[in-house]
């Protein structure tokens, strides 16, 4: 009769759980970010060698004292996110420079390095990599 009664019981806890065979994974989510309208007015900053149009969204953040001269940052805090803007005047003589320092930077971030900070040294900018 305990034989019986045990194997009853293991009987129905299997069918308890086979009797959930209709399984559906879930599906990999993303984060929505649903920006308001976009409306842009032009750069405020009459100091910098260079100009284009910003979202209204964005605050313009003067980096600390000892950046380069035109580097701005553009802050959107109902996002939580900082874009960094760095200007480097390309002249025949830099270009070169100016060419290969992106085509490394390609390169590393092709190759899946993911730490880079950028050195000023003069008037060169040299990518340092961390990989």
């Amino acid at each position: 009769m305990k034989q019986i009664l045990s194997g009853l019981v293991f009987l129905s806890i299997l069918l308890c759980c086979v009797s959930c065979t209709e399984y559906t994974p879930k599906p990999r989510g993303y984060f929505r970010i649903e920006p308001p309208l976009a409306r842009y007015q032009v750069l405020p900053l009459d100091s910098l060698p260079y100009s284009f149009n910003v979202s209204q969204l964005a605050i313009v953040e003067l980096p600390e004292i000892g950046s380069p001269e035109g580097w701005i940052n553009l802050s959107y805090p109902s996002l939580g996110v900082k874009i960094y803007c760095s200007y480097l005047p390309v002249t025949r003589s830099t270009l070169q420079i100016a060419e290969n320092e992106s085509r490394s930077l390609v390169a590393i971030r092709k190759n899946g390095c993911t730490a880079l900070f950028s050195c000023w040294m003069g008037s060169l900018l040299l990518l340092c990599s961390l990989c």
